[in-house]
C-alpha cells in the first residue's frame, strides 16, 4: 500500500513540475533575462517608414507597376516595413531575389534607362547590408540599414516619378546623359621656388 501512495505522489509531483516549467516560458516570451533583471527586446522599428507616393500614380500603375517583376519587388520591399526585426531574415532574402529579377529583367521602354537600373542596384546593396546585420543579429545596425534601404527605395521611386512626368519633348537620351558635369579647374600658374 505504501508503494502505491509513493507512486501516486511521484506522478503528481511530476505533473506539477511540468506545469510549473511551462508557465514561466509563456510569461517570458520576447524577454531576455540578464543577471536577475528582465530587459524587453525592442524588435519593432520605432516608427513605420512613410514611403514616397508618386505624383503620377495613375501613369505608373498602367505602365511600370503592371510589370510583374517590378510589382513583386515593390510589394516585397514595402512589406518589410511592418515586420518584426528579429524574424526578418527570410523576408530580406525573398526581397533580394525579387530585386535581382528586376535588375535582370527588361522594364517598360520609358523606364529601361541607366538612372533607374543604377538606383535599383543601390537599393539591392542596402538590402544586402540589412541581410548581413540580420544574420549577425545586430538589431540596432539592422534598423539603421533598413532605414537606408527605405530611403534609397524612395529615391528610386522619385526618379521613376520624374521619368513619368517627362513630356514627349524629351528623349531617353536626355536622361541617359549625366546631369552633373565635372568642371575642370583652370590651371594656376605655378610659382617656382628659389633655391637658397
Amino acid at each position: 500500500m505504501n508503494l502505491f501512495y509513493l507512486r501516486v505522489i511521484g506522478v503528481g509531483l511530476l505533473f506539477s513540475l511540468c506545469e510549473c516549467e511551462t508557465k514561466p516560458a509563456k510569461a517570458l516570451e520576447n524577454q531576455l533575462i540578464v543577471s536577475d533583471t528582465i530587459v524587453k527586446l525592442s524588435s519593432k522599428p520605432s516608427k513605420a517608414h512613410l514611403f514616397f507616393i508618386p505624383e503620377n500614380k495613375l501613369i505608373l500603375d498602367s505602365t511600370l507597376f503592371k510589370d510583374s517583376s517590378f510589382s513583386a519587388f515593390k510589394v516585397s520591399l514595402e512589406g518589410l516595413n511592418e515586420l518584426d526585426l528579429l524574424a526578418i531574415d527570410e523576408y530580406l532574402l525573398s526581397t533580394l531575389i525579387a530585386s535581382d529579377k528586376v535588375i535582370k529583367s527588361t522594364l517598360p521602354e520609358k523606364y529601361e534607362v541607366p538612372a533607374v537600373k543604377s538606383r535599383l542596384r543601390v537599393v539591392k546593396t542596402n538590402l544586402l547590408r540589412c541581410r548581413f546585420y540580420s544574420q549577425e543579429e545586430d538589431i540596432e545596425a539592422l534598423s539603421l540599414a533598413l532605414k537606408n534601404a527605405f530611403d534609397s527605395y524612395d529615391i528610386l521611386i522619385k526618379r521613376i516619378d520624374a521619368l513619368a512626368l517627362v513630356n514627349n519633348d524629351f528623349s531617353e537620351d536626355d536622361f541617359n546623359k549625366n546631369v552633373f558635369e565635372v568642371r575642370q579647374k583652370s590651371p594656376k600658374p605655378r610659382i617656382k621656388l628659389k633655391k637658397n
